[in-house]
Parts: structure tokens; C-alpha cells; sequence
């Protein structure tokens, strides 16, 4: 009983440091995300914009309360850190297998994977003394499949990369080429095994909804978002951007269809969809 209390406690131990890890991971790329905007910002800023003041300020509060939390975050990593250490040596006397084994449980079984060795025999002064003794040291190289790389977060790159791929397969319906070359972009950039488990991971709300089929002649308009829109607001979107599409830079085709956007949805919400979407 001894030994699953201690197990238990360890396995809880590194599940609270893997948390804390992982959410440390977060806020650093959600606070090199605002430092990045406040660098594009700065690079055209204008003081006498009342808009770009604002998004200055709210950017430098963004910067300040992530760069309070990633510091918190940071001791309570390491807080963590030592009580999972903490539970590693209180575990550590129950790994001696000539006299624990029996203790584990025969539901699974031991898989023994290779390593490589390399040993070598150094002459090694003990504390205290003056006189060198031979040691035997030994080096050890665990095989590919021992090494657990699995990261569960996903990178900005790979959230970034993952998006443009269910875009690029919206568009491509049920065209098997351009579903490859979607697959193909992914693939080329985080691996089969990475690749498909971000399309396993990161998938549409409305998937349902994928186009089936196009004609060779159509062209698909998709927009990603993480804010969809539903009812007749979906509708008015789609007809602003189809007209916008067909307009083909005709500028006086392009301001009518915004300007029945905004005789639709209003002049403020038309900025926004026009933004956001």
C-alpha cells in the first residue's frame, strides 16, 4: 500500500508541474504576441491618433499584468518543481527491482527498450584523499523511442499552420489534388506524426459544414474565425464578400457592396465584420 501511495504521489506531483509548465509556455507566447503587436505599432505610430493611443496603452497593461503573471508563474514552477523532486526521492527507495518488483502490476507488461553504452575508466581522486582511484563511469544513450518529445501545447506556428490548412481544405471540397497540397504544406512543415495530430486536435466547430463538392470553375471564399456568425448576419456577410469578390476592383462595385453592408447591419458592426472577418 505503501508503494502506490508513494506511486500516487509522485504521478500527482509532476501532473501539477506539467500544468504549471505548460501554462507558463502560454502566457510567454501570449506575452511575445503583445510585444510583437506593440512593435508593429510602433513602427507607424502616430501620436495624434486617438485610436492608436488607445491600442498603445492597452497594449502596454497587456504587457504588464502577463509580465506579473509570468513571474508568479515562474516561482510557482519552481515551487512545484521541488515537491515533484521531493516525491522522486521519497520514491526512489521503492525502484530497487531484486526487492520491489512483485510490487507493480503484472496488467502490464515490462517492454525492454536498447541503449547504447560506452564506458570508460578514469582515475578519480576521492574527497580527503591524494591518492587517484580507477573508476569505471559508464554513459548511457537511450534509443529514439525512449525519448517522450510530445508537447500538448500548441506553438503560435502551429496554430497559424493548422488554420491554413482547414482553410486551404474548405476550399479544396472534394478536389483531391488541392487536399493533398494542404496536406502536403502541413506535412512539410511539422512532420506525418505532428501534422496529423494537429488535424486531429485543432479541428472546425462547424465541420459538419465542409464543402462537399465545387465545380472546376468555382471559386470557394472561406473565413476562418474563432467568433462565427449565424442567422441572417452569416447570410449578409456572405453576399458583402461574394459582391466584394466579384467586384473585381471596380471601386464603385466595392462601395456599394459596403455600403449595403453597412445599410444592413449598421455602420459599426459593418467595421467589425469588415475587420474580424
Amino acid at each position: 500500500m505503501e508503494f502506490n501511495q508513494s506511486q500516487d504521489r509522485l504521478d500527482q506531483a509532476r501532473v501539477t508541474t506539467t500544468g504549471t509548465r505548460d501554462a507558463l509556455y502560454q502566457i510567454k507566447q501570449k506575452l511575445a504576441n503583445v510585444q510583437r503587436q506593440q512593435a508593429q505599432l510602433a513602427r507607424g505610430f502616430d501620436p495624434q491618433n486617438e485610436a492608436q493611443r488607445q491600442r498603445k496603452e492597452a497594449l502596454a497593461k497587456q504587457e504588464q499584468t502577463l509580465g506579473a503573471t509570468l513571474t508568479a508563474q515562474t516561482d510557482k514552477l519552481k515551487v512545484d518543481a521541488s515537491a515533484e523532486l521531493a516525491q522522486l526521492q521519497e520514491f526512489l527507495t521503492f525502484t530497487d527491482p531484486r526487492t520491489h518488483l512483485s510490487k507493480l502490476n503484472d496488467d502490464y507488461p515490462i517492454l525492454m527498450l536498447p541503449l547504447r553504452l560506452e564506458t570508460r575508466f578514469k582515475a578519480v581522486t576521492r574527497p580527503g584523499t591524494t591518492i587517484p582511484q580507477q573508476q569505471l563511469w559508464i554513459r548511457v544513450f537511450p534509443d529514439d523511442i525512449a525519448i517522450d518529445t510530445f508537447e500538448s501545447i500548441l506553438s503560435e506556428d502551429e496554430l497559424r499552420n493548422v488554420k491554413v490548412y482547414w482553410l486551404a481544405m474548405w476550399k479544396a471540397a472534394d478536389v483531391e489534388t488541392e487536399q493533398r497540397g494542404a496536406w502536403r504544406s502541413l506535412l512539410a512543415s511539422h512532420g506525418s506524426g505532428r501534422a496529423y495530430w494537429l488535424t486531429q486536435t485543432y479541428l472546425p466547430l462547424n465541420q459538419s459544414a465542409q464543402p462537399t463538392h465545387k465545380d472546376p470553375t468555382e471559386v470557394l471564399l472561406v473565413i476562418g474565425t474563432e467568433t462565427p456568425i449565424t442567422g441572417i448576419e452569416a447570410t449578409t456577410v456572405k453576399d458583402f464578400w461574394e459582391a466584394l469578390w466579384r467586384a473585381a476592383g471596380d471601386v464603385v462595385a466595392q462601395q456599394q457592396a459596403q455600403q449595403k453592408l453597412v445599410d444592413d447591419l449598421g455602420e459599426a458592426r459593418a467595421k467589425e465584420i469588415i475587420k474580424q472577418y
